[in-house]
């Protein structure tokens, strides 16, 4: 075999590991990025625990079974990166969002994007980007919870204060 396509065939190799152990992935255009900018973005990347990679089109194609996600056939044309998040699903879409915002001018263009193993559009995933983190989802969740015992509890008591006061 030719080094050539030995070095193709690990760079599937290795985007393929990288896929299986990715939550989620969201591609988007970084035609107007500077390097600088690329690097700023990897570094916010890896304190979220996710990556960005640039990988040629025929390589992604060939790592991704393009039967069970036929709509990227699109979105993997032109120059993209991708964004691997590992830990927390929407960790990547929100860190790419915060930095598109900050750098208005570059005008980052997402693509789309595959969470829990299914499509997402461009759209929907600048949607999933605007949703807090995990913990902060436990939190809303738990304010919610605990907003009725509360309530009855305050209830309770001005019950109890009334009562007290209609006795003396």
């Amino acid at each position: 075999m030719r080094a050539s396509i030995k070095n193709k065939t690990k760079d599937i190799n290795a985007t393929k590991d990288v896929l299986k152990k990715a939550k989620s992935m969201i591609i988007f255009d970084y035609q107007k990025l500077s390097a600088n900018n690329m690097n700023e973005l990897r570094s916010n990347l890896l304190k979220e625990e996710a990556s960005l990679k640039i990988i040629k089109k025929n390589t992604i194609k060939r790592s991704l079974e393009f039967k069970k996600y036929p709509e990227l056939e699109n979105d993997i044309l032109g120059p993209n990166g991708y964004i691997f998040s590992f830990e927390d699903e929407l960790a990547g879409a929100r860190v790419l969002a915060n930095f598109a915002s900050a750098n208005k001018e570059k005008k980052i263009q997402f693509k789309s994007g595959i969470f829990n193993f299914k499509w997402t559009s461009s759209d929907d995933v600048k949607k999933l980007a605007t949703l807090p983190n995990r913990e902060g989802l436990l939190s809303m969740l738990l304010s919610c919870l605990q907003e009725p015992t509360a309530k009855l509890a305050r209830t309770l008591k001005a019950l109890s204060e009334t009562k007290e006061t209609q006795k003396a």
